[in-house]
C-alpha cells in the first residue's frame, strides 16, 4: 500500500506493508458460511408433527409410523374400533388369514383403518363384526335362530377379505333355520300299548332313540295291576327301526304260557322310571318333548276301528354350525370345504 507523508521534510513516497488474512482464517470463515447456508435450507424443508408426537419430514414420519405399526403384530392385544365399538383380541387372531384386510391392517397396509391414539379405527358394522371374530376365533359359523342379516353379515366378510368366511356364508340353505315335524302314533290293545314315531329330521330320531330304553322280563300272574319290575333282572331290548326317520316300540303285558306274563318296561331320558302303563309311558314321552321345544299342534283319531291316535308336533330346527375341514389350513387359497356339524341342544 502507498501512502503520503506530510513532514517537514520534503515529500516522500513510502511504502506500508499491509498484513491480509492467512489460509487458515479463510478456510474458517468459508466454513462458517457453508454452515450458515445449509441451516437455511434446513428450515426451507417441510416438516409436520405427526398425531403422536413424532416430529420430522412427512417421509420420514411415515416411516416411523409403519414400524409403530408392524410392531403391533407383536404385542400381546391389539384393540380395533368397530364403528365406535371396542373389540380387543391377540394379534394372532387378526393374522389367522394372512391375505385379509385385518391381517394387513396390523402392517399398516390398508387406508380403511386409521391409527388413534394406539386402536385401529374402521367405520363399519360393530354387531356385524363380532360374528366375524367368532369365526376367527374358532374357524365356525354358527348363528342364533332368528338371525336374518345373512347377506350384510356376507357382504361384511367380502369386505374384511374373508373369502373362507364369505363362502361358507354362501350356503344359506344350512344356515337358515327350518321347520320340523314330529308325529307320535298311539295304539292300545288289552294290556299293551303300541307305539310309533316319524320326524322329518333323522339326527331327532336319532337322539329320541337313546332316550328311550325298553326292558323285558317275565312275571307271574301279574298285569297292569302291578306298575313296579321283578326282582328278577330285565333285559333290554332294541327299538325296531324300519328307517332313519322313525321307530316303533311297545310296553305292557302278554300272556306267553299258563299263569306267565311277559312285561315290557319303558324309561325315557332323564326319567329315570320304568313305566308299564302305555298311557303313562305317552304323557312321559309327551312332556320329554314339550321340554326339548316342541310344540303340540294338532291331535286325531286315524282309525276309528283300532282307535290309533296321532300326535302332531313342531318346532323351528336351529342352524347347523358350518366349519373348515381339517384339512382346509387358513392359509390356502382353495376352495372352502366346509362340513356340517349338528348343533347339540342343552338338555
Amino acid at each position: 500500500m502507498i501512502s503520503l507523508l506530510s513532514s517537514s521534510s520534503p515529500c516522500k513516497l513510502q511504502f506500508q506493508e499491509t498484513k491480509f488474512p492467512s489460509n487458515q482464517a479463510l478456510q474458517t470463515k468459508g466454513l462458517y458460511l457453508h454452515l450458515c447456508y445449509l441451516g437455511v435450507l434446513l428450515l426451507l424443508l417441510p416438516h409436520t408433527v405427526a398425531p403422536d408426537g413424532l416430529w420430522g419430514s412427512r417421509d420420514q414420519v411415515t416411516d416411523i409410523r409403519s414400524g409403530a405399526e408392524v410392531a403391533m403384530s407383536g404385542r400381546e392385544v391389539v384393540a380395533v374400533s368397530v364403528g365406535g365399538v371396542r373389540f380387543v383380541t391377540r394379534p394372532c387372531t387378526l393374522l389367522r388369514f394372512p391375505e385379509s384386510r385385518l391381517a394387513r391392517m396390523l402392517g399398516g397396509d390398508d387406508p380403511e383403518f386409521k391409527l388413534v391414539n394406539g386402536e385401529f379405527f374402521v367405520d363399519r358394522d360393530a354387531a356385524l363384526f363380532s360374528y366375524i371374530m367368532d369365526f376367527l376365533r374358532t374357524l365356525q359359523v354358527s348363528l342364533p335362530a332368528d338371525f336374518s342379516d345373512l347377506q350384510r353379515l356376507r357382504r361384511e366378510a367380502e369386505f374384511y377379505e374373508l373369502y373362507p368366511l364369505a363362502e361358507l356364508l354362501g350356503q344359506e340353505h344350512l344356515l337358515k333355520p327350518r321347520l320340523e315335524i314330529l308325529e307320535v302314533r298311539f295304539f292300545l290293545q288289552e294290556m299293551q300299548a303300541f307305539f310309533r314315531i316319524f320326524g322329518s329330521c333323522s339326527s331327532t330320531v336319532e337322539t329320541l332313540a337313546e332316550q328311550i330304553t325298553v326292558l323285558t322280563g317275565q312275571l307271574p300272574g301279574q298285569g297292569w295291576s302291578s306298575p313296579f319290575p321283578s326282582q328278577k333282572p330285565l333285559i333290554p331290548l332294541p327299538l325296531e327301526r324300519p328307517s332313519h326317520h322313525d321307530m316303533v316300540f311297545q310296553c305292557g303285558t302278554d300272556c306267553s304260557a299258563g299263569d306267565r306274563f311277559v312285561a315290557r318296561y319303558v324309561s325315557i331320558k332323564p326319567d329315570n322310571r320304568m313305566l308299564i302303563n302305555g298311557t303313562n309311558v305317552l304323557g312321559l314321552l309327551i312332556d320329554t318333548l314339550l321340554k326339548d321345544g316342541f310344540r303340540l299342534i294338532s291331535t286325531r283319531t286315524v282309525s276309528s276301528d283300532e282307535k290309533v291316535e296321532c300326535y302332531s308336533f313342531e318346532r323351528t330346527q336351529r342352524p347347523v354350525s358350518l366349519s373348515i375341514a381339517a384339512n382346509q389350513h387358513p392359509e390356502s387359497s382353495g376352495t372352502v370345504q366346509a362340513r356340517r356339524s349338528r348343533v347339540q341342544k342343552g338338555k
